[in-house]
């Protein structure tokens, strides 16, 4: 059982606590029949797992390849929403800024400083982060991956427990879209190129885009690979893949950062054109930057998924190792009554309103909220 640590703010979780309030910056509330359904499901999750109990403060580290990214900002902000506001517990957010170095350093540290209970990773592939994972395991500090599918390698057996949503299935969502468009295309012109990156689940997206073009006609001609330090910079990569390889009939972006940069360098050397006479943009995520070039005729099509539930599955396992003493992945996501990270395709056709995301087909702040609500009690308050 974790031990009971006292609430200890650092400086980045005052930063963070400043800024938290007022409305999700992800996935809300929200109303109606699935509102309804998720509140009646949350109770019913409280009453069958016991009787209450109170939960001590936990400090809880949240380790982020580039906070300034969407994804990452998506779960910092979610992450004090869920942690401090609904369960009174202290938040730490690492920022690698998008250097693994830097990640390493503020992991350890953290570490060191302490006290620390448990570890959110954001999807960053353990290979990034091999002294944070073992002074982790030597501390016996969990380490829960969330919000991005990770590598299946032996260093994934360091990650405790790992509740993030399939990006294999993702992937295949928008390969789909992407091989039904191409292979009505004659089979010498089913040329691609791809924009790879070290980010959250680009790399297992990566493999299941191999996996699902073989057979299909479709060869990938050029690779282009995103830098974490300067996102910005995958304009200028898709400029010079675009200026390389002509005749393409898709740029495929594995890091959702990117599909907007990605976007401008395809409208601006395709301007008023559509497939196929300009190359479709298919990516992940349909967060505000996605969506608007989805919008605006940039991009074509994204898969999508509520991974910010990932990080709330990931809190409420966790409370249930405190409270009740069960092991973090004696539960699966697919093990909660609600299907809270559905996969989606993305396009003009169902693409969220301006800084809106997709609502998801399940309402998981609602359940969570009502069944900590019931479980736990009041929040206790940080300090």
């Amino acid at each position: 059982m974790m031990r009971r640590a006292v609430g200890l703010l650092t400086v980045s979780a005052i930063a963070l606590a400043g800024a938290g309030c007022g409305k999700v910056k992800g996935v809300e509330e929200q109303n109606g029949a699935t509102a309804d359904r998720a509140e009646k499901a949350g109770k019913q999750a409280a009453a069958d797992a016991g009787p209450p109990v109170k939960l001590p403060p936990v400090n809880v580290a949240l380790l982020t390849m580039n906070g300034k990214d969407e994804f990452s900002n998506r779960l910092t902000t979610q992450l004090e929403e869920a942690s401090t506001m609904e369960l009174g517990w202290v938040p730490s957010p690492c920022d690698g800024k998008g250097s693994p170095m830097e990640l390493e350093t503020c992991g350890t540290s953290v570490i060191d400083e302490g006290p620390l209970d448990v570890i959110l990773s954001a999807g960053v592939d353990p290979k990034l982060i091999p002294r944070t994972l073992r002074k982790a395991q030597f501390k016996n500090i969990p380490v829960i991956n969330i919000g991005a599918s990770i590598p299946k390698r032996r260093d994934s057996s360091m990650i405790t427990a790992d509740f993030a949503p399939d990006d294999r299935a993702m992937a295949e969502k928008v390969n789909d879209y992407m091989i039904k468009k191409i292979e009505g295309q004659p089979r010498d012109k089913r040329r691609i190129v791809v924009l790879k990156s070290t980010g959250p689940g680009a790399k297992v997206r990566f493999d299941q885009l191999e996996e699902d073009i073989k057979g299909t006609g479709i060869r990938i001609v050029g690779e282009g690979e995103v830098d974490p330090k300067k996102p910005d910079e995958a304009k200028n990569t898709v400029t010079n893949l675009l200026e390389k390889h002509k005749d393409l009939k898709a740029v495929w972006v594995a890091d959702g950062n990117s599909v907007e940069n990605a976007g401008k360098a395809v409208d601006k050397a395709f301007k008023d054109l559509s497939f196929p006479d300009r190359p479709l943009v298919v990516g992940f995520n349909a967060d505000p930057k996605a969506a608007e070039a989805i919008r605006d005729d940039e991009a074509d099509a994204v898969a999508d998924v509520a991974y910010d539930a990932s990080l709330w599955i990931a809190l409420d396992r966790i409370a249930e190792r405190i409270g009740r003493d069960e092991q973090l992945n004696s539960v699966s996501v697919d093990d909660y009554p609600l299907d809270f990270m559905d996969i989606a395709l993305v396009t003009k056709d169902n693409v969220p309103a301006k800084k809106k995301f997709r609502e998801p087909k399940e309402d998981h702040v609602t359940f969570f909220s009502e069944k900590w609500k019931e479980e736990f009690g009041s929040p206790l308050v940080p300090g």
